[in-house]
C-alpha cells in the first residue's frame, strides 16, 4: 500500500540524514554518474512504468567505468529471467579480474566447463530418425556435456548431439539430411581442438544449421552465436546432400545439394584436432551415414585413436587430449 512505502521511506531518509548528513531526496545521479568508475550494470524492464527505462540508458552512457546495459522483458516488479541473472554474474565474475576466474570464463566461453551447472551428464541421441528435445537412453560421452552446456544459448537448448566421429583438418564430411516437419532444424556440430606438445589445447565450437528457413554457419563466441555466414533453407521432407569441408587454411565450405557453398573463415590452425557430431535442434530429421575423408582416416581406421595421437605427438602424449580438460585450482 502506498501508505507502508510512504512510512518506510520517511525512515529510511531520516536514518540516512542522521548517519550521513544528507537528504536522500536531494540526490541527483545524472549529476555525479561521470565522476563514478565502479565497474557497473545496469539492468531496466521495456515496460517499467515506474523507473522508465530511458533513466537507465542516460546513466549508463554518462558512465565513466566499466559498464554493462541490459533491457528485459517485464515491469518494475517482473522477475528478472534466467539469463538476465546469469549475465550479471558473468559481468561480476570479468570485472573481478581475477586469473582464476579468467580462466574459468574462457573454458565457459569456449563450451568446456558450465559455470552454473559444472560437467553434467546428459544423454544425447544416436539414432537416425530422431526428434530434438525427446529423451533417449544412449551412452554418456563428450556430446552430453556440450548438450548440457550449450542450454545458456536459448537456439541451442534443445540440441541433441549423435554418435561423435573424429577427424583432423584438412577434411571433407557428408551426408544425406531430411527435415521432417516445418519447424525441424538439424546440422553438424564442430569441436575444433588445437594439438601441443606443452599439453595446453585450446576449443573452439562452430554450429552447421538447416532449416527450412535457412543455412546458417555460426561461430560461440564469449556469451553468444555469432553468424559467419547465412544464405537459404533447404524444403520439407526433401533428402539433399549434406557436406561441410575446413581446408589446410583454416576456410569452412557448408553446401546443400549443388546450392552454392557457404564459406566462413574460422582462423584454425594448418592442422588441428576436429571431433563432428550431427545434430538436431528442433522437430523430426533423418540423417543418413556420415562419411568423412580426410588424410588421417584410412590409418585411424586400422591404427587407432592411440596409435594415431602417437604418430602426431610421439610416444607418452598420446592421452593428452583424452576427457575434458580439469578446471583450474583454486583457494
Amino acid at each position: 500500500p502506498a501508505w507502508t512505502v510512504r512510512a518506510v521511506l520517511s525512515l529510511a531518509r531520516a536514518a540516512v540524514r542522521s548517519r550521513a548528513g544528507f537528504d536522500i531526496e536531494n540526490l541527483e545521479a545524472g549529476m555525479h554518474v561521470s565522476q563514478a568508475f565502479s565497474p557497473a550494470l545496469f539492468i531496466a524492464a521495456q515496460d517499467d512504468d515506474f523507473i522508465l527505462p530511458h533513466h537507465a540508458k542516460e546513466l549508463h552512457a554518462a558512465y565513466q567505468g566499466e559498464k554493462e546495459l541490459h533491457i528485459v522483458q517485464g515491469d518494475h516488479n517482473s522477475l528478472r529471467p534466467e539469463s538476465c541473472r546469469r549475465d550479471a554474474a558473468l559481468f561480476l565474475c570479468r570485472t573481478f579480474h581475477c586469473e582464476r576466474l579468467d580462466r574459468l570464463l574462457e573454458k565457459h566461453a569456449s563450451g568446456l566447463y558450465d559455470i552454473f551447472a559444472g560437467p553434467p551428464q546428459f544423454p544425447y541421441a544416436s539414432n537416425h530418425l530422431l526428434e530434438s528435445g525427446h529423451p533417449h537412453n544412449d551412452a554418456i560421452g563428450d556430446g552430453a556435456a556440450i548438450c548440457r552446456q550449450m542450454q545458456i544459448f536459448s537456439a541451442l537448448r534443445q540440441m541433441r548431439l549423435l554418435r561423435e566421429l573424429h577427424c583432423r583438418t584438412p577434411f571433407l564430411a557428408h551426408t544425406q539430411i531430411r527435415l521432417q516437419q516445418d519447424h525441424s532444424e538439424a546440422g553438424f556440430f564442430l569441436r575444433f581442438r588445437q594439438a601441443s606438445l606443452s599439453g595446453q589445447s585450446t576449443s573452439r565450437f562452430i554450429v552447421l544449421a538447416v532449416s527450412g528457413e535457412a543455412l546458417i554457419v555460426s561461430r560461440i563466441c564469449d556469451d553468444s552465436l555469432e553468424t559467419l555466414a547465412a544464405s537459404v533453407g533447404q524444403p520439407v521432407k526433401e533428402a539433399r546432400k549434406l557436406s561441410v569441408s575446413v581446408d589446410m587454411h583454416g576456410q569452412l565450405r557448408m553446401q546443400l545439394g549443388d546450392e552454392p557453398p557457404l564459406v566462413a573463415n574460422c582462423g584454425m590452425p594448418v592442422r588441428e584436432e576436429v571431433t563432428l557430431w550431427p545434430m538436431l535442434l528442433k522437430g523430426l530429421t533423418q540423417f543418413g551415414s556420415v562419411t568423412i575423408e580426410d588424410g588421417e582416416a584410412t590409418i585411424r581406421e586400422h591404427l587407432g585413436d592411440v596409435m594415431l595421437n602417437q604418430r602426431h605427438l610421439g610416444p607418452g602424449q598420446s592421452n593428452r587430449f583424452n576427457g575434458p580438460e580439469p578446471l583450474p585450482s583454486g583457494d
